[in-house]
């Protein structure tokens, strides 16, 4: 059976208090690979995510996981970095629509940032 492909994609802006993504990302991974499941997972990153990668990046990984790590607003949207690192928000319809055409093979996204739960 072929590999389940992961993708860890993480942003931390520059403007924004600092995160523990790579600790995150390292314990992730650590789990799935200590087991005797370890062949079952294909693990890849991108950390400084832009909004803009996420086509390039998914087509080219083809995730069926897709786990975002970052900050998010009260409003709900999800902050990537712009080109000089700062926080620039993408709201969820937007990144729906991104993941709509980028990630066909996801089966599964994970988010995880502040506010990312909007009842």
């Amino acid at each position: 059976m072929p590999a389940l492909r992961v993708l860890f994609l993480w942003t931390n802006p520059g403007d924004m208090s600092g995160l523990q993504l790579r600790t995150e990302f390292t314990r992730i991974a650590g789990r799935l690979q200590q087991g005797d499941e370890r062949d079952a997972f294909q693990i890849r990153f991108a950390e400084s995510v832009r909004p803009e990668h996420l086509l390039e990046l998914c087509n080219r990984h083809r995730p069926q996981i897709l786990h975002f790590g970052g900050h998010g607003t009260p409003q709900g949207d999800l902050l990537f970095e712009d080109e000089d690192g700062d926080a620039k928000p993408v709201s969820p319809q937007a990144l729906a629509d991104a993941l709509r055409g980028a990630a066909q093979s996801a089966e599964l996204v994970l988010l995880n940032a502040c506010h990312s739960h909007i009842p």
